[in-house]
């Protein structure tokens, strides 16, 4: 079971568990709306982070992480956390789906979204763990896509983790 909680610690209320299936969907469609409304570098890295828990390479099971750990910066929190939510809403308009070579389930998917729109609601700046921000951040190498201009996938126009395209992975 995959899980994304609020913070570290925080009571076990406070996350979304979901299946493998249910988590790579989630990530992918998250992808797929994000790059449509994703206007800064930060905000690009946040759907970056996301897009990185590939259970492709990471191993089923294994997608775990809190929402206070992602690279948020505290300046810019307020309008980074609105392209968040808004991203979230561009799942339920199904924003780029017609690249992918399946129709995500609305029944398994929408609630998971409603969810996480919740979970994200309750993320303030003083949860926000600024060292954990940057140590993401600075592991970036060269020739990672947060410093080297945030490449997309042709296919799916999908930003490029890691370890590729998301949505290629799972095909």
């Amino acid at each position: 079971m995959n899980r994304i909680e609020l913070s570290k610690g925080e009571n076990s209320s406070r996350e979304v568990a979901m299946s493998n299936g249910l988590t790579a969907v989630v990530i992918t469609t998250f992808g797929l709306s994000a790059v449509s409304v994703a206007k800064t570098d930060t905000q690009k890295s946040l759907a970056v982070f996301i897009l990185e828990k590939d259970q492709s390479y990471v191993g089923l099971g294994a997608v775990g992480f809190s929402l206070s750990e992602m690279p948020w910066k505290l300046e810019t929190f307020i309008q980074d956390k609105e392209f968040f939510l808004q991203a979230l809403v561009g799942i339920k308009q199904e924003i780029g789906w017609q690249t992918l070579n399946y129709e995500p389930s609305k029944d398994l998917l929408f609630p998971i979204i409603d969810q996480l729109t919740g979970l994200v609601g309750e993320l303030t700046k003083d949860k926000i763990d600024e060292e954990a921000a940057a140590e993401w951040l600075a592991a970036a190498e060269e020739d990672d896509p947060v410093v080297d201009g945030f490449p997309m996938c042709e296919k799916h126009r999908l930003l490029l983790s890691l370890f590729g395209c998301h949505a290629c992975n799972d095909e």
